[in-house]
């Protein structure tokens, strides 16, 4: 089913629509970074970059060397640079093939999260670096819709739950929800020696009907909580390197050198 879901969903022009490549989203952010991370610092006269999830192929050529993966085989018609339909759990590449991966609203669609991450690490260059920006903290009343139908699609517990999501969602609790796993996950990274367990809510993702953005996501990442993941591992995060940029994470993109 998340196979042909994908498939089905990106031969359709209300998901995950091809931009201009300006456009996109990532843009800004992503061409800041592969302009601080040129031939000078590579050493090398092409940085060969790898995108996760690369749907469309929007971002194709914001780069000379580009190889794009994603899961959805429908995509392949929009590529005119490499494309390679894979799963970012078993990519087919040799040990150190890439100087830059990133990955732009990818991650909380992968099931199995810390095999994807870890393939990632092996199919990077040492020294190299991974631009992740995944949604974070997806919720968990997505799958249904709940923000976008109406209180005449629920039964009473449904109207209940959709009536008190703003407080749910409001950032006081969400907060006071995130606090104790990013104690815990700081404790174990300073006192423990061995890697940590990469630490996120799974979420029951709906396959059958796309109510709203991130309907379909798998997982409700931290973006701290995964920081801690890869420096556990021996991985520097250089985009917060502070205490309170790292308390203060909520959004955006976190780069790991490897």
């Amino acid at each position: 089913m998340y196979e042909e879901f994908y498939d089905k969903q990106y031969s359709r022009d209300q998901y995950a629509r091809t931009l201009k490549m300006e456009q996109h989203a990532f843009y800004k952010v992503l061409r800041g970074y592969i302009s601080k991370y040129d031939e000078k610092y590579f050493g090398k006269e092409k940085v060969k970059c790898l995108e996760i999830g690369s749907g469309r192929g929007a971002l194709q050529d914001i780069v000379e060397d580009y190889t794009g993966v994603d899961y959805a085989s429908t995509v392949e018609p929009y590529y005119h640079k490499k494309f390679v339909n894979a799963s970012a759990t078993k990519l087919p590449f040799k040990d150190g093939t890439f100087d830059l991966i990133w990955s732009y609203a990818v991650l909380e669609h992968i099931p199995d999260l810390e095999l994807a991450l870890e393939e990632m690490l092996r199919v990077v260059c040492g020294g190299g670096h991974l631009i992740l920006s995944p949604a974070w903290h997806c919720r968990p009343w997505a799958a249904e819709g709940y923000q976008v139908r109406p209180y005449s699609d629920f039964k009473l517990k449904g109207k209940i739950y959709k009536f008190f999501i703003p407080v749910l969602d409001s950032l006081p609790l969400r907060a006071l929800g995130q606090l104790p796993p990013r104690i815990a996950a700081w404790i174990k990274l300073k006192f423990r020696k061995r890697p940590l367990k990469l630490q996120y809510k799974k979420l029951r993702a709906n396959y059958e009907r796309f109510w709203q953005s991130d309907s379909d996501a798998c997982n409700a990442l931290d973006p701290l909580l995964m920081i801690y993941w890869f420096e556990s591992r021996g991985y520097n995060c250089v985009s917060h390197t502070t205490f309170l940029s790292r308390l203060l994470i909520r959004h955006g993109e976190i780069d790991i050198q490897c």
